[in-house]
């Protein structure tokens, strides 16, 4: 196929050879695979919600050779793609922080798997990694619990769209029992609700993810409200599902889940232009 293409090129220089240049062109910036695996997660201290920031995530293969390295950002957070699945180790690292060892994770064909990583001060060493979530459609969850919990409160696309809010924070503020403050610094949203000693920051999720709100972070600088596709609202000292990592619910917990298609706008561009790059290969060749 190489030849035949180099002598179509070499023959008719004025109109084939534009088509493989397109193609060339075009397939510089395909990725190997249009559906890659991810995996991404949080860097946390402790047993706190605080972020650790720049922490090294290494990741390598079971063989021990490296595939990327990826750090954490100001809020501790981090994300990468791998091109296959399979078993991956992790490595943690910082100068002020220590995580004891790898952890293996194992990562299916196109999932996502979200990992949070606990570090502790150098001189006390915690327990290292705990995967937190694992699905190949983020939202089938979601939409089970939506069908099946008169404890909770629910927002799906439909409500969200109807909202019309400018912030994610915004979306709740209507709902009983929620409240929204500023932050100290008086620049961010903070959502609260009524607990056992009185109003304090509700624990807030994003694609099962911690939001640190007790750091004064707000859901409002990590997305916007129209990539969203649902909310879920648990009061405080409600049964909580298991998907959610939330061990105690004291303060109540407000969930909020990204759309699909928020995580694969390139991908699925480079799609089109495949397709739409074949064809012309195919009408510069006179196939079609």
């Amino acid at each position: 196929m190489h030849q035949r293409s180099r002598r179509s090129a070499r023959h008719c220089p004025g109109r084939g050879g534009r088509w493989l240049t397109v193609l060339a062109i075009a397939l510089a910036g395909l990725p190997a695979t249009l559906a890659a695996q991810t995996l991404k997660g949080v860097v946390l201290e402790g047993n706190t919600e605080n972020p650790v920031i720049g922490a090294s995530i290494e990741v390598l293969r079971t063989d021990s050779t490296r595939v990327s390295t990826v750090t954490s950002n100001k809020q501790g957070w981090y994300e990468l793609d791998v091109a296959s699945g399979g078993r991956y180790l992790l490595r943690p690292s910082h100068p002020s922080y220590t995580a004891t060892g790898l952890e293996s994770v194992e990562v299916g064909e196109h999932e996502i798997v979200s990992v949070v990583v606990r570090m502790g001060p150098t001189a006390i060493p915690l327990a290292r990694l705990v995967v937190t979530a694992r699905s190949r459609d983020r939202l089938a969850g979601f939409y089970n619990r939506a069908e099946g919990n008169p404890a909770a409160y629910f927002l799906k696309r439909e409500e969200i769209e109807r909202r019309r809010a400018a912030r994610p924070s915004q979306l709740v503020q209507m709902i009983p029992g929620l409240w929204l403050a500023r932050s100290a610094d008086g620049s961010n949203n903070l959502i609260t609700m009524r607990g056992i000693m009185g109003r304090c920051p509700a624990d807030v999720l994003l694609d099962g993810l911690p939001v640190a709100q007790d750091m004064g972070v707000s859901i409002d600088e990590y997305t916007t409200a129209n990539l969203l596709e649902g909310v879920e609202i648990y009061p405080p000292n409600t049964i909580l599902p298991t998907e959610l990592p939330v061990q105690v619910n004291e303060c109540g917990v407000v969930a909020f889940w990204s759309r699909r298609s928020a995580f694969q706008p390139l991908t699925w561009t480079r799609g089109i232009i495949a397709g739409a790059v074949a064809i012309l290969i195919l009408l510069g060749s006179g196939v079609l």
